[in-house]
């Protein structure tokens, strides 16, 4: 029984030491849950401004979508590239280069890109004076 007493006395001992670690923690973890929701709600917010109908018009009336579809559908149906590509390189465990695929949405994705990087957007090094013309 003396075996017993003295290790139900250190399992107390152990407990006692794990509520006041645990309790001293708890303000810490108070603010790191505040900080990480208020981070959680901030992104919520940042893609709800995505699904806002006046933004996608506004943003779609800038955007040549045919024109992007069209070399979407180039992309997608140049050499080894077809429209399977989301379904083959899903099943694929270990896709080798041969094996991959690129769909129309890829393909139109990468038009998208290359329109925004270099026909949206003028990049620049320095700006322009206004009044002399000079960088």
């Amino acid at each position: 029984t003396t075996t017993t007493t003295t290790t139900d006395a250190t399992k107390e001992a152990i407990a006692r030491v794990a509520r006041r670690t645990f309790a001293s923690l708890e303000p810490e973890m108070r603010r790191q849950r505040e900080r990480f929701e208020q981070r959680l709600r901030s992104g919520i917010d940042t893609v709800m401004k995505y699904e806002d109908d006046v933004c996608q018009v506004c943003a779609l009336s800038v955007i040549p979508v045919e024109e992007l579809r069209a070399k979407g559908r180039a992309l997608a149906s140049d050499g080894a590239v077809t429209d399977a590509a989301p379904a083959a390189v899903a099943e694929a465990t270990e896709p080798t280069l041969t094996e991959l695929t690129m769909s129309v949405e890829d393909g139109t994705l990468l038009a998208l890109l290359a329109w925004f990087k270099n026909d949206f957007f003028t990049w620049v090094n320095a700006i322009k004076c206004e009044k002399c013309d000079v960088d």
